[in-house]
C-alpha cells in the first residue's frame, strides 16, 4: 500500500506525525514529556476528507489517544502515519511567511 492509495473520508484526516518518541540504543522507549497522556502530538496534514475543514500541508495538534495508527510504504520506506477526525485535532500550527 502506497499513501496515494489512503483516501480519508468524511471529516476525516491523514496525519504524518512530526514528533514522536526516542528509542535508546538499548531499545527503551523515551517519551518527550512526562505526563505523556496529556501531551498533544503534532503532524502534517498529508491527506483529508472531502467534508474536513483542514487542508492537506496543515500542521497541527491533535490529541494522542483519539487515533488510528497505520504504516504505509512510502518511496523513503516504510512510515508511521495516523488518522483522526477534525474533532480530536487542537489547533492549526501558523507559520510565518
Amino acid at each position: 500500500m502506497n499513501i496515494s492509495d489512503i483516501q480519508p473520508v468524511g471529516q476525516n484526516v491523514l496525519i504524518l506525525p512530526t514528533e514522536s518518541a526516542t528509542k535508546s540504543t538499548a531499545g527503551l522507549v523515551m517519551e518527550h514529556s512526562s505526563n505523556v497522556s496529556a501531551a498533544p502530538v503534532r503532524g502534517t496534514i498529508v491527506a483529508a476528507g472531502d467534508e474536513s475543514k483542514f487542508k492537506k500541508g496543515q500542521s497541527i495538534f491533535y490529541t494522542r489517544y483519539s487515533s488510528f495508527r497505520l504504516t504505509i510504504i512510502t518511496p523513503d520506506g516504510e512510515k508511521e502515519f495516523t488518522m483522526v477526525s477534525d474533532d480530536d485535532i487542537l489547533a492549526i500550527i501558523k507559520t510565518k511567511k
